[in-house]
């Protein structure tokens, strides 16, 4: 290599700078080389290499005020203490076993994951549409909390499809069958599950939130059934109207005190009892879980022909799910009879 004895002036300032930053010069020099042949042909490489020093600044500067993933999920856990037993239960599984099958996400920033590397450790985590459907939905809220937190400023998830699900179409009970799941219910342990069964049935209350009520949320005067944020699903109260077959039942029972459990002290075991008793729970007749909020939901619809209403009483954000799973009019019947009283 030819070097030359004399530089210029303009060698000499370019030295004298690479100097002040305190860095071995040669290697400045090769990291400004690399820098610019990255940009070669690129239009104006000097200002090409500028604005990818400033990108990466910004990216390096996010980096260092974010955290990691293990630390976002635990304050996203932290921050839906209000919501339900169960689905704070259903958070923390799907988290867990998302980093369990990738170990290397713990350590992962937040605000430098991709929509690929979150779709890829769904798909590791789990192996159905609907588990990878729920997950996404899960991990999506963890970086909608770090967004609020400053800690990334974009939800990768948002840019990753999920695979579409196709949801099932659930049965419902009809006539014939309610009765006989009356009948069995006003026979047994001398009715304590019947009031229970009524809430779920003509109120589409879920099995879940009914174990939490309290005979002071029912209200027979304004003709309601009130859902506090403790007690259901999703931690938002909502009000249900109490129909004449629902009056009925609960009319009968209304000696309790205020404070008492609608539901029998061995809730659980009674309510698997008294299905078995009634010819449900066999391989022939198997019970579909939530098959009474779904019978509910699709009498209502027949009779009342008023989706937001059912929206509004069922507790959803949208009333897409009650389009897509929750309607259906087959082996129905007479709707109006469901509403006009309790049957026999």
């Amino acid at each position: 290599m030819n070097i030359p004895n004399e530089i210029t002036e303009q060698e000499a300032a370019a030295l004298l700078i690479l100097r002040q930053t305190g860095m071995d010069i040669v290697e400045v020099a090769m990291i400004a080389r690399d820098a610019l042949l990255w940009t070669k042909g690129r239009g104006n490489r000097l200002k090409r290499v500028q604005k990818c020093l400033i990108a990466g600044n910004r990216v390096l500067q996010e980096e260092e005020r974010s955290v990691t993933l293990q630390t976002a999920i635990k304050t996203a856990l932290e921050e839906r203490s209000s919501l339900s037993l169960r689905t704070r239960r259903d958070f923390r599984y799907l988290m867990n076993r998302l980093l369990k099958f990738n170990p290397e996400g713990v350590r992962r920033i937040v605000s430098s994951m991709t929509p690929e590397q979150c779709g890829d450790m769904i798909e590791r985590a789990f192996s159905t549409p609907r588990q990878r459907y729920k997950a996404r939905l899960v991990f999506s809220s963890v970086f909608s909390t770090a967004m609020r937190h400053g800690w990334c400023n974009r939800n990768p998830l948002r840019l990753w499809r999920a695979p579409r699900v196709r949801e099932q179409t659930v049965p419902i009970l009809s006539m014939d069958e309610i009765r006989a799941l009356v009948r069995k219910a006003r026979e047994y342990e001398s009715g304590c599950c019947l009031p229970a069964i009524g809430l779920m049935l003509y109120a589409g209350i879920r099995p879940s939130e009914v174990a939490r009520l309290r005979w002071k949320e029912v209200n027979p005067e304004e003709k309601v059934v009130v859902l506090y944020p403790q007690h259901t699903k999703t931690g938002g109260a909502r009000c249900v109207n109490i129909h004449a077959p629902l009056m009925q039942i609960l009319r009968e029972n209304m000696q309790h005190a205020p404070d008492d459990r609608i539901c029998p002290a061995g809730w659980s075991r009674h309510w698997r009892r008294l299905r078995r008793e009634a010819g449900w729970c066999t391989s022939e007749h198997p019970w579909i879980q939530d098959i009474l909020r779904h019978t509910y939901a699709s009498y209502h619809l027949r009779h009342f022909r008023n989706l937001h209403e059912l929206q509004i009483e069922m507790g959803h954000g949208s009333p897409e799910l009650l389009r897509t799973r929750y309607l259906n009019m087959r082996g129905m019947g007479d709707a109006e009879s469901f509403w006009r009283a309790l049957p026999e």
